[in-house]
């Protein structure tokens, strides 16, 4: 037994070494084979595009991300779908989304409130093409550190030469895609910091606390959603077109006020769209619809804004007309 628990002993150590020296060596592999991609650029020697899943990709980056991670780690949707296909280099997408979570995170670290730093990465897919945003909620930059992040040769933090962002945007350029650079609107900022009218919460609670709307009927109304885009039903509206599933924070809610924008000399009409007249009847074979009858917008109003009223107050009005009444 002695003998046994020696051998035991003395047997961990090197599975430990053989463990080690095995990651170092795959670990060195992969540190070449950038090394050779990064050099690749200045000499233009690029290998053939092949089928590459952008969302494993994004993961890997996000795993190496780890070891300078600052803030909370946001997915948006939550896993990343799979088998996003585009045509590229796999190590080249991952080295892009490295430079840009390495950036975003170092934006966090002069944040006063590092509880509430966070990195995000959003994936849309549309019919013809997908988009990744990363963004961070760092303190904002000033103008000229914005107009430096424009420039391929130029950086923002003064021992930086500008390489990261240069490599950036050659493999974004080989890749056929696009590049850009924007931030929010300092106005938004604003009213997140004020909370009257804008809303942005980690939680679901957090934010009916802060805005008043009920949780209990909110928390139905996203199973509501959620269920349909599993099922691909929609049983309130009889949408297809719901994509993600809404689970993860951030939460975003802003405060609409609808008024009347067409109603002061408009003429007044029944539900089923019968012009009244001054002794407020209907009018017999009087109808009107659209802005004559006025609309429902938000706090704004632009060209078109009115036609889908316009539209459906038409319809229903030529159904009366016409004799069909279940309009």
């Amino acid at each position: 037994m002695e003998k046994g628990r020696k051998r035991a002993s003395a047997a961990t150590p090197d599975t430990v070494i053989d463990q080690a020296v095995s990651g170092a060596e795959r670990e060195a592999k992969r540190i070449a084979t950038i090394v050779d991609r990064v050099r690749s650029y200045a000499k233009r020697d690029l290998s053939e595009h092949e089928p590459v899943d952008l969302s494993a990709s994004i993961m890997a980056a996000v795993r190496e991300s780890e070891s300078f991670r600052v803030g909370k780690m946001v997915l948006s949707p939550n896993p990343l779908p799979p088998g996003v296909m585009i045509m590229g280099h796999g190590l080249e997408v991952e080295l892009l989304f490295i430079n840009l979570l390495k950036n975003a995170h170092e934006a966090l670290t002069n944040k006063e409130d590092k509880a509430a730093t966070q990195v995000s990465i959003t994936l849309n897919l549309s019919e013809k093409e997908v988009s990744v945003t990363v963004a961070d909620n760092g303190p904002a930059i000033s103008e000229e550190d914005f107009a430096k992040l424009k420039s391929v040769s130029e950086s923002v933090k003064p021992e930086g030469l500008g390489l990261g962002l240069a490599i950036v945007r050659n493999i974004v350029d080989e890749h056929g895609a696009r590049f850009v650079v924007n931030r929010p609107p300092e106005r938004v900022e604003a009213e997140f910091a004020k909370g009257e009218n804008l809303w942005k919460c980690a939680t679901v609670e957090e934010l009916c606390e802060k805005s008043g709307v009920k949780l209990d009927g909110l928390k139905k109304q996203l199973a509501v959603w959620n269920k349909a885009v599993e099922t691909k039903n929609d049983l309130q509206f009889g949408r297809s077109d719901q994509q993600y599933q809404l689970k993860d924070g951030p939460w975003y809610l802003i405060r609409m006020f609808p008024w009347n924008n067409l109603s002061s000399g408009g003429v007044r009409v029944t539900e089923h769209f019968e012009v009244l007249g001054w002794d407020l009847k209907p009018i017999a074979g009087f109808y009107a619809a659209g802005e004559t009858v006025a609309g429902v917008h938000g706090a704004f109003y632009c060209g078109g804004n009115a036609c889908g009223f316009a539209h459906t107050s038409g319809f229903m009005a030529g159904k009366y007309v016409t004799g069909y009444k279940e309009a």
